[in-house]
């Protein structure tokens, strides 16, 4: 069973990129709502590439690479990254073991665009995609001129449904396109990019990034954790 207290492994395709610390306030901002700011580590791998990431033939070996996680779930035919197939290669990797990191969270940055095969998705590409307790692949490919304010946004609005924010068993849903809230609240389903997350960004300078609700799903995700053997 994976746990929820668990460290948090940042990954990027860029070896540098300046907004990344975007996504580092973010991980920030959002265990501290939790009140887990110092349960939970943050290791940033940057573009990560073992020192035995390519073989005999320069091909890219499994898992050894950010490279070939991308590879892997590259459509030739759409030229975009498939990002359930994505986060399938992220769930399943060997450094879940406990002989090798052992569990954790991983957030990917990556420049290529996605796409998602779910049936009935009104666009043609993603931005993000978050697995419950696994983690999310975040794409700056369409994220607009302001890619640092945007960006922090995103990854809070990605790491909450990796965290179980909106819980499904609340009134105040909106389940049209997966699970968002339905509050004046960044977990709200962006229907247009970047002029959602631009106008989200905003609410979020204004208001705070979450709504009463969220907060409260957010930290119950923690705290069920903490008495839960296993969790």
């Amino acid at each position: 069973m994976m746990k929820k207290i668990k460290p948090i492994n940042l990954l990027d395709t860029c070896p540098l990129r300046p907004e990344k610390l975007a996504v580092v306030d973010a991980v920030k901002e959002i265990l501290t709502i939790a009140r887990v700011p110092d349960t939970i580590s943050l290791y940033d791998y940057g573009r990560w590439r073992h020192e035995q990431w390519r073989g005999e033939d320069d091909d890219l070996v499994p898992f050894l690479s950010v490279d070939w996680y991308v590879a892997n779930a590259w459509d030739t035919t759409r030229m975009q990254v498939n990002a359930e197939m994505l986060m399938t290669l992220l769930a399943e990797e060997p450094w879940r073991r406990k002989d090798m990191l052992g569990d954790h969270y991983d957030i990917l940055i990556l420049d290529e665009d996605l796409y998602t095969s779910r049936p009935g998705w009104p666009e043609d590409f993603l931005v993000a995609i978050a697995k419950q307790k696994v983690g999310t692949a975040i794409s700056t490919f369409r994220l607009g001129s302001c890619p640092f304010t945007i960006l922090k946004t995103v990854t809070m609005h990605e790491l909450a449904h990796v965290f179980g924010v909106p819980d499904p068993d609340r009134d105040d849903v909106d389940t049209r396109f997966g699970l968002h809230c339905a509050n004046t609240c960044i977990m709200r389903y962006a229907a247009r990019t970047p002029d959602d997350w631009e106008s989200y960004t905003w609410d979020r300078f204004r208001r705070g990034p979450f709504c009463e609700a969220c907060v409260r799903d957010l930290r119950r995700y923690f705290a069920e954790a903490d008495g839960a053997a296993g969790a």
